[in-house]
């Protein structure tokens, strides 16, 4: 192989790497949920972004999955978890369904949301759940 091509070949292999190295880096700190999602920081954090976004689903879009959220709170064990699930979830924007002209989408953290997203019978479940672990929203 001549020079040129070796040093060329290289060249783009360096360029490739660095590429690919940037896009994994960008995947692992992202989740890709609506409105920014969790800022993910540490091993409970992780293990919680799966939970935010149950949660985050069973609530954007028309209609709330109260089943969902209820089953996904009911998952933790801890305040940790609990403060791990709320960095998680971050501030998400809600949608309101497309074409859903009787309510405008909902910016905010997970209390936020699950406060404009549930009645007040769905929030004392879901304060009932939470109890054990010493949380209330």
């Amino acid at each position: 192989m001549k020079a040129a091509n070796k040093k060329g070949l290289i060249a783009t292999l360096v360029v490739v790497g660095l590429g690919a190295a940037a896009y994994f880096l960008f995947l692992r700190n992202k989740d890709g949920r609506g409105g920014g999602g969790g800022g993910v920081t540490d091993e409970l954090d992780a293990k919680m972004l799966p939970i935010a976004n149950a949660i985050f689903d069973a609530m954007n879009g028309y209609g709330t999955g109260n089943d969902t959220i209820e089953n996904q709170l009911k998952k933790l064990t801890t305040k940790s978890e609990w403060d791990a699930l709320v960095r998680a979830f971050g501030t998400r924007t809600i949608s309101s369904g497309t074409w859903n002209v009787f309510q405008d989408d909902f910016t905010g953290t997970l209390s936020d949301c699950l406060n404009d997203e549930l009645d007040s019978s769905e929030l004392e479940r879901v304060n009932q759940i939470l109890s054990k672990i010493g949380v209330s929203i």
